[in-house]
């Protein structure tokens, strides 16, 4: 569970904070921009950046086998 918690907190911190550097500093591919046009045609739905996202999983990723090495290291 302590684990679960680690990796979560990782990739929501690491999204939340490519997120808020794009708005802060004006970085386009770091921006969430959501887009819904309903018209009478249907909805148009675009979402623009999901590299922070991405990041994350990668960070959180990494994060989960460096606590896992930790983990079976203690054990030892």
């Amino acid at each position: 569970m302590k684990g679960l918690a680690i990796v979560l907190s990782l990739f929501l911190g690491i999204t939340i904070l490519l997120y808020g550097l794009g708005a802060l500093f004006k970085i386009d591919w770091l921006m969430l921009e959501i887009n819904l046009i309903a018209s009478n045609s249907g909805f148009d739905f675009t979402l623009s950046s999901l590299i922070p996202p991405i990041i994350g999983l990668i960070a959180a990723f990494v994060g989960e086998r460096i606590y896992q090495r930790r983990k079976i290291r203690m054990a030892n």
